[in-house]
């Protein structure tokens, strides 16, 4: 189900860099998002070894973070970085969360 989540965002940020659509401002100093083009792999070439690399630090951590959190969601814990609105995993009953 994470791993799930996290392809729906990649395959939404295809589709928007590919729509022409970029963030406003700078991505380092001199250059504009808009600067690295509306083909997700050549921006992505285009993206500095910096931003690259914050953006994958970013993404462990919040893997690392989930996963040693006890008791880990694989044993009836809450599952990472929940987002419930309308307070449906709070309502659940320990069993219920584990079939989830």
């Amino acid at each position: 189900l994470k791993h799930s989540r996290v392809t729906m965002l990649a395959t939404a940020g295809w589709l928007v860099n590919s729509a022409g659509v970029f963030f406003p401002g700078d991505l380092t100093h001199g250059t504009k998002f808009s600067d690295l083009g509306s083909k997700p792999l050549e921006a992505w070439a285009a993206v500095p070894f910096a931003g690259k690399f914050q953006i994958l630090l970013f993404a462990g951590c919040v893997e690392f973070f989930s996963e040693v959190k006890k008791p880990h969601y694989m044993k009836g814990g809450p599952m990472g970085l929940q987002c419930d609105p309308l307070g449906i995993y709070e309502n659940m009953t320990p069993e219920m969360r584990k079939t989830r």
